[in-house]
């Protein structure tokens, strides 16, 4: 996969039949190159990504999805976004507007045969929308997560109870028999 927009991420996750990933380590980038079990790794550059799938080590997996993303700008300014596989090449521009990640190809099992098919679905909400529709999320660094409010204290006192006096049994029993006429 190759592309000219700096900043661009490049991605293959792996997916069970449903499109969700088994876990946070499902996905093969810059920063994780390669799925646990080594059927799938990745080697990267700055404008490029490729994916080395060896289809025996697969294991569960029945899908597996390259996906681009940007975390500020949307893919279509990139002048050149191209997936590959096989001599048969994916352009998914022209389908693109203002999203900031796509799933490119997708590769999975149907009858026990591996295919390929080219996507080019977008997301508006980029990496963390996408990730979500796998079926996990992306976790905020602790400065960026929402706070909850404080609670906001009343400009009035809390009700106070009158102070209760406990009169001695001798006096009760004046006050009750001298009421009971």
């Amino acid at each position: 996969m190759q592309h000219d927009l700096p900043g661009l991420d490049l991605s293959l996750f792996a997916l069970d039949g449903e499109r969700q990933m088994a876990t946070d380590e499902s996905i093969v980038f810059h920063n994780n190159p390669a799925l646990p079990g080594s059927g799938v790794t990745g080697r990267f550059s700055q404008y490029e990504a490729q994916f080395s799938i060896d289809l025996a080590w697969l294991g569960n997996v029945e899908r597996l999805m390259s996906t681009a993303s940007h975390d500020e700008w949307p893919l279509k300014r990139a002048g050149r976004l191209r997936a590959e596989v096989a001599g048969l090449a994916f352009e998914p521009l022209s389908a693109l507007q203002s999203e900031k990640a796509a799933m490119l190809l997708e590769f999975y099992r149907y009858r026990g045969e591996w295919r390929v098919a080219a996507v080019g679905q977008g997301f508006a909400g980029g990496l963390a929308e996408l990730i979500a529709l796998f079926g996990s999320e992306v976790a905020q660094p602790p400065h960026l997560r929402p706070h909850l409010p404080l609670p906001v204290p009343s400009p009035y006192p809390p009700p106070q109870r009158p102070p209760v006096s406990v009169l001695p049994t001798s006096v009760w029993s004046k006050w009750s028999a001298s009421t009971s006429h």
